[in-house]
């Protein structure tokens, strides 16, 4: 017995565009200074670190990321780009987007979900290409 093909999804149905789309409309990338003109010693000038926040890259929305309610296995909380902030008041963030109320919810996940830095398990590669 021959196994079926699948026929292929309709271009239209995707719900995402492909991700060499999403980041080609981010602006172009500030020049950084080079992180050796920062002290090696002493204490930092307010300036200095003023001039190390602006230096932070812009992160993506949580709709260019296709964050949502994880339904498999793949979460949030396994990511090596989530992270919990500590403090106060403790509150999960993500290092390459920032949803509307600045919370990460460690059950919920996008399409660029690694556990490794290899891996990307809910990223279409095929869509890339």
């Amino acid at each position: 017995m021959q196994p079926r093909a699948l026929d292929p999804v309709p271009s239209d149905s995707k719900k995402n565009p492909p991700a060499h789309e999403i980041f080609k409309n981010l602006s172009a990338p500030r020049k950084r200074k080079k992180r050796d003109s920062l002290p090696q010693e002493g204490r930092v000038s307010f300036q200095e670190y003023e001039e190390l926040l602006a230096d932070r890259p812009q992160k993506l929305t949580a709709e260019q990321v296709n964050y949502r309610k994880a339904e498999g296995e793949e979460k949030c909380r396994i990511c090596i780009h989530f992270f919990t902030q500590g403090g106060g008041e403790r509150r999960n963030t993500c290092e390459i987007f920032r949803p509307e109320n600045e919370h990460v919810d460690s059950e919920f996940v996008c399409d660029f979900v690694t556990s490794d830095g290899k891996k990307y398990p809910l990223l279409d590669k095929e869509e890339e290409e």
